[in-house]
């Protein structure tokens, strides 16, 4: 399924939101898992706004954090805005490297290799 930008955008929020929470509270993702009954790299996929989570998941994220629901959703208490904003600008380069990646992946090895010289001797 196709997410918009918007939803992408929530979810990261929501994701990241989630990370600060946690990490304010000492708790590692495999400790965060635990408490939900559920998996590391699940936890992980929803912090890197990877995963459109449930009502039931924010549900157990929150308890398992010991917050309200409605604090999952505070972004404006980011404490670090110039990390969310690296992590937004870093969601957005991959939004666009995705489509050349795999172009990249339908070239032949030769033709990977002369794209490869071309963009070194550009960037230079």
């Amino acid at each position: 399924m196709n997410r918009n930008k918007n939803e992408e955008s929530y979810l990261l929020l929501l994701g990241s939101r989630i990370k600060q929470i946690r990490k304010d509270k000492g708790i590692t993702q495999e400790e965060l898992a635990e408490k939900m009954n559920t998996s590391s790299p699940y936890v992980g996929n929803v912090e890197r706004g990877q995963k459109n989570i449930t009502m039931s998941s924010l549900f157990r994220f929150a308890d398992a954090l010991n917050v309200r629901v409605m604090d999952l959703f505070a972004f404006e208490s980011f404490t670090d805005s110039d990390a969310l904003k690296k992590e937004l600008d870093q969601k957005a380069t991959e939004d666009k490297m995705l489509p050349l990646i795999e172009l990249l992946l339908q070239c032949n090895t030769s033709e990977r290799d002369k794209i490869y010289r071309m963009l070194i001797e550009f960037l230079k």
